[in-house]
């Protein structure tokens, strides 16, 4: 079982061993970035640019280090630009 949180804009879920970003947007191309960023150490920071049809993209947890992250999203749908900050820890 997964837990979903989610906003207005997109939401997200651990499953398995992954952090899976899920899109209000489920049948559209979306296209974008999303950006891992570490406050306590900006060497562990990352960006992962996606292109999905199916309102999800999955990121490894092993990608991420036990911690704070605020995750910066910013994605097109239908010709529409979107984004969104969420603050989530990694446990």
């Amino acid at each position: 079982a997964s837990d979903v949180y989610k906003r207005q804009g997109y939401g997200y879920a651990k499953v398995s061993k992954n952090l899976k970003i899920i899109f209000p947007q489920q049948t559209e191309l979306l296209t974008g970035s999303i950006n891992c960023f570490r406050p306590s150490d900006e060497t562990k920071d990352f960006i992962e640019s996606f292109k999905t049809e199916t309102g999800s993209h999955t990121i490894p947890l092993s990608n991420f280090i036990k911690g704070k992250y605020l995750i910066k999203v910013d994605w097109s749908a239908n010709g529409v630009d979107f984004y969104q900050e969420q603050t989530i820890v990694i446990p």
